[in-house]
């Protein structure tokens, strides 16, 4: 496998220099499948000490292939193994508290009624008392946060990164028996109340979306630090909630991409209360990325020691499994 410092010295030599090519054969020689791939070009031991610059071409294309193909196997195995753990690692009490309030909370910055030990009936039971004028829309609006957090789960178990895809199947689940146009990209011009600014067109929106998406992986990929990974997640946030690329239901699909992106790179989720609803409107209508990242990291701060605390319940149970 080429090591860095070796792709960094074949970037900066010439393809015919001695030096260079008795490196690449050198190292073709190590691994049997680039022998092969010599014996199908026709050279021989003979030739390898012929200088020629279309066989050093070759052997370093064929070295940056397979290096680039190993890494990218190892990194996306490992990363999976370190999601599948982080959950693992989780207890269920734990996801079911950050569910309801999710529900809650997510449900009622939007203007759910709600409260929160009815969403708790809602999410774990199933149920709702008939008393207490709850509509059916907001029934479903927070029984829905159940089958879409049940979906995002399974996507961080199988190591699923962010994808257009799952943006429209996530707003689908959040949105169903609530709107015909479920999971689809908006077909019409939308607004939201009390913004200055006009969000995408339904032209440009799924061009934007992917961009968003790209964008992201390419920043999480090259993030140096874990202030970096927030600094990006929280960006996207922001620029998701600009786009406002669904007719309706941008936020709860927001808040819950939001989490996912969150959990997949190791962080608590970010479970946003309906309280602090006009600080948090605020800061995304001036695309203030320095005060939601402080916004955010109270939050979080709180959110591990009681993600931390239902852990050390769980430990001392007695298992009978």
């Amino acid at each position: 496998m080429l090591k860095r410092h070796q792709r960094i010295q074949m970037r900066n030599t010439r393809l015919t220099d001695p030096t260079l090519e008795r490196t690449c054969i050198s190292m073709l020689y190590s691994n049997s499948l680039k022998k092969i791939f010599l014996v199908i070009l026709g050279y021989n031991s003979a030739h390898l000490l012929i200088p020629s610059p279309l066989l050093v071409y070759l052997v370093c294309l064929v070295n940056f292939i397979l290096y680039y193909l190993t890494v990218e196997t190892y990194f996306y195995y490992w990363r999976g193994v370190f999601v599948s753990g982080i959950l693992k690692k989780i207890p269920q009490d734990y996801l079911d508290d950050m569910l309801v309030r999710l529900a809650h909370h997510s449900a009622g910055i939007e203007g759910n009624t709600i409260s929160l030990p009815a969403t708790v009936s809602i999410i774990l039971n199933g149920t709702l008392s008939v008393s207490g004028g709850v509509t059916v829309r907001e029934f479903y609006e927070i029984e829905n946060h159940k089958i879409a957090f049940s979906n995002l789960m399974d996507h961080l178990e199988n190591n699923d990164k962010l994808s257009v895809s799952i943006i429209k199947e996530i707003h689908a689940d959040l949105t169903d028996r609530l709107q015909y146009d479920k999971g689809q990209f908006k077909k019409n011009d939308n607004l939201i109340i009390g913004a200055e600014f006009q969000t995408a067109t339904p032209g440009e929106t799924p061009f934007l979306i992917q961009q968003l998406v790209d964008n992201l992986e390419y920043r999480l990929e090259n993030a140096a630090t874990e202030e970096e990974k927030l600094d990006s997640i929280l960006d996207t946030h922001i620029q998701f909630e600009r786009i406002h690329p669904f007719s309706d239901g941008n936020g709860w699909t927001g808040r819950m991409l939001m989490n996912y992106s969150l959990l997949q790179e190791g962080f608590p989720p970010l479970i946003i209360e309906k309280e602090t609803k006009a600080t948090y409107i605020e800061l995304l209508a001036k695309q203030d990325l320095n005060g939601f990242m402080s916004f955010a990291k109270e939050i979080l701060a709180k959110e591990q020691k009681r993600m931390q605390a239902f852990q050390n319940m769980g430990q001392e149970r007695i298992s009978y499994e």
